[in-house]
């Protein structure tokens, strides 16, 4: 009999162990006879070794039958599923995969695109956003200062109980904040949905206008004279989703006698919300209570249904007071509205057409703020506007210089003050003709009688009043790496300034995807992230913008995110990565998050102070594309620049530190030039050039009591650059601090 499948076993016979190996078709009986012969085994012994031998063969064999059957069935599975997986993807009924976000690339290819008029579309239109942002901002300040007003009067005035009026104060308040808070988060939303969809609309524009030209028409000079940026503009924007009249109903803005159709996108998210508002008034009807008081609770609640049932079942005088209240408020406007003259008809219908994309209307955040804390819809602000009447801006030079003339909508003209700004910038350029004009502009206002402000003029420009750079080669004669050190006092997060945002947001538009991004370091205390009284208030308290850095997170509130989540929601994950993790939070330890809405920043390193997560913070920069990086060089939390503490060795404890951090980046830089490392696109272009910036708090109370007792440093020339030198406004303290840094700077980073 021959063998079925090859196999191997192993037989014990009078104390010798037999090693058997039969291959397949070999004769089993023949096999057994060879065995026997070359062991000298006795003659009887060849029937047994014959059964063993087949018993085996039949074992073997089983095994191989059973296996084949598995993985049969798991190929059978493994082609089900990659079938399903491809009906999947090919058929778009069942498609279940997340699309590709292609907004990053359509952003990156618009702004780098050469048709001038796309990038000052985009500009324009992020900063028609910005200026509604800060309507609602003035909108509370204003809301907040007439209520606190009218609480002042009303205890003054009034003999009843004081624990109940504060507590209708406080409620009052609450509910204000509470709405306020809500309508800047749809404001944001919305503006960020809007302005997603418009640049892709464009993006798509300009690919299928690209696609139709020869590939030698696709040379730089040739797009910019064959496609029209304005056209392309206009067909994107018609192109946007109308979310107000699905029907296709358009509202137009004259430009050249054209009208042009735009997408109202403000109202999408006050739709959302109603549907969610009917939808919980109902449930809560179904539980017995009324309308009035499931719309009062919800209010209360800030739409939060389960809020609302347990404000209805535990505190329902709260309630029935805010709805008498509401009620109150209603007459009271009512007879107000009652008392004032009616408006000319003429005036009702030409005021829509006052607005224009750099003016959003400002009474817009008056009305949203009123004393009664309704909801009101975002239809009221017309941030639409913004997306095509750039169109008309860029069409009529004449209505863009009358614009340009008022810096932010609802401010008056002031031709004093702008002569001032003017002639200042023109005299600081290089252009002699330019300078000229600015010379004349002065001039022009002697003999208006108009004397210049230069204090004022120097504050709006924000001058940094300690400012020197230095440039350093390292390594050795076969590999060198530049890099540029810049010693400054300043403040970390550059306050909100109108008259560079422009610049400002096209620097970060141009560095936004590329592999030249601008990072910066905040330092958090680890005792901050973790305090009680549970374990997540530390950061709840940190990424609502109520501990440190708190001008970040102001900066950062101030205008829309178009790019990355808000840095509420970045940290809220990055929260949860941290409980996960098992070693949790530690000194060293760092988070980052992405900006693409602060001046001159769009990474930020937040750095639980310790020196060693400074190392690591460098080590990371060199792994992907931070080419600059700000360094607060004191290394000092918010808590001890506001409230330093002075002891004896405070000088030299202040000196150390900055000590230990600049050799930290020596030490850094050193070690990164002798790798060889280097990120080059271009044979000409070296992008492995670092700048790291040393900043130091622009706080007087850091440095009190450093005198100048210690000999100042010897002014070192021959390889700095001072941009700013001393001002009469710098304080003595702040002034010697530079100057000792300056020293220490020079000596440490000298090459013989």
């Amino acid at each position: 009999m021959q063998s079925i499948t090859s196999f191997q076993a192993s037989i014990l016979i009078e104390n010798k162990r037999i090693e058997l190996d039969v291959k397949k078709g070999q004769n089993i009986k023949d096999y057994a006879h060879h065995l026997t012969e070359q062991y000298t085994l006795p003659p009887y012994l060849t029937v047994s070794l014959y059964s063993v031998l087949l018993s085996a063969m039949a074992k073997t064999s089983q095994k191989e039958v059973l296996h084949q059957l598995k993985t049969c069935t798991l190929n059978r599975t493994e082609k089900k599923k990659l079938f399903l997986e491809a009906y999947q993807t090919n058929t778009l009924e069942y498609y279940n995969k997340p699309e590709e976000d292609i907004f990053p690339r359509a952003y990156h290819t618009l702004i780098h695109c050469p048709i001038p008029n796309i990038f000052d579309t985009l500009l324009e239109l992020e900063q028609s956003y910005t200026l509604a942002i800060h309507e609602l901002y003035s909108g509370r300040d204003h809301g907040l200062a007439t209520i606190k007003a009218r609480h002042a009067n009303e205890i003054e005035n009034s003999s009843a109980n004081m624990t109940s009026i504060f507590t209708r104060h406080v409620e009052e308040m609450e509910l204000f904040q509470a709405t306020w808070q809500s309508d800047l988060l749809q404001t944001q939303q919305t503006q960020r949905e809007e302005y997603r969809e418009f640049v892709i609309e464009l993006y798509r524009e300009y690919q299928s206008r690209l696609a139709n030209m020869s590939d030698e028409q696709r040379d730089a000079l040739i797009v910019e004279k064959k496609l029209d940026g304005k056209e392309l503009v206009e067909v994107a924007a018609s192109r946007v989703k109308c979310w107000e009249h699905p029907e296709g109903e358009r509202s137009s803005v004259s430009s050249g006698g054209s009208s042009v159709p735009k997408k109202r996108a403000s109202s999408i998210l006050s739709q959302k919300t109603e549907g969610e508002c009917s939808e919980s008034v109902k449930s809560i009807q179904e539980m017995g209570f009324a309308k009035e008081q499931a719309e009062a609770a919800l209010l209360l609640s800030n739409q939060s249904l389960e809020a609302a049932i347990g404000l209805l079942l535990e505190n329902p005088t709260k309630v029935d007071a805010h709805i008498q209240q509401q009620q109150q408020q209603q007459q009271q406007q009512q007879q107000q509205q009652q008392q004032q003259p009616q408006q000319p008809q003429q005036q009702q219908q030409a005021a829509p057409f006052r607005r224009s994309i750099t003016q959003v209307p400002r009474s817009r955040s008056n009305s949203l703020l009123t004393e009664n804390g309704k909801r009101h819809s975002l239809q009221r602000f017309s941030t639409t506007s913004a997306l095509l009447n750039t169109n008309s801006n860029n069409s009529n030079n004449n209505n863009n210089n009358k614009q340009q003339a008022v810096p932010s909508a609802g401010k008056i003209w002031k031709p004093i003050s702008f002569l001032q700004q003017q002639k200042h910038v023109m005299e600081n350029t290089n252009l002699s003709s330019v300078r000229k004009l600015g010379g004349w502009l002065g001039k022009a206002m002697e003999n208006l009688g108009i004397e210049e402000d230069k204090h004022h003029v120097a504050k709006s420009l924000n001058a940094p009043p300690l400012v020197e750079s230095f440039t350093i080669l390292m390594g050795t004669a076969q590999v060198r790496s530049t890099h540029n050190l810049r010693l400054l006092v300043t403040d970390q997060v550059v306050p909100y300034d109108p008259i560079r945002e422009m610049a400002y947001r096209a620097e970060t538009a141009t560095r936004l995807y590329t592999s030249n991004l601008s990072a910066t370091i905040v330092l958090v205390e680890l005792g901050e992230l973790k305090q009680d009284p549970s374990p997540d208030y530390g950061w709840r308290h940190y990424k609502t913008g109520k501990g440190s850095n708190k001008a970040l997170f102001e900066r950062c509130q101030q205008s829309t995110e178009f790019h990355f989540p808000d840095i509420e929601t970045q940290l809220s994950v990055i929260q949860q990565d941290f409980e996960n993790n098992k070693q949790g939070l530690q000194e060293g330890s760092f988070f980052i998050t992405k900006h693409s809405n602060l001046p001159n920043i769009q990474v930020v390193f937040h750095l639980i102070v310790d020196s060693s997560g400074l190392r690591n913070i460098l080590k990371l920069t060199s792994q992907y594309d931070i080419s600059s990086l700000s360094i607060p060089l004191l290394l000092l939390p918010d808590r001890y620049l506001t409230q330093p503490e002075h002891t004896l060795n405070y000088q030299q404890w202040i000196q150390k530190r900055g000590e230990v951090v600049m050799k930290c980046v020596k030490g850094y830089l050193i070690e990164n030039s002798q790798s060889g490392k280097r990120v080059i696109q271009n044979e000409e272009s070296n992008l492995g050039m670092r700048s790291i910036e040393f900043l130091l708090p622009n706080q007087s109370t850091i440095y009190h009591n450093l005198t100048a007792n210690t000999n100042m440093p010897s002014m070192v020339t021959s390889t700095t650059n001072t941009i700013a030198s001393t001002s009469e406004d710098t304080p003595q303290e702040i002034e010697y601090t530079f100057q000792q840094f300056r020293g220490l700077l020079v000596n440490l980073f000298r090459t013989s």
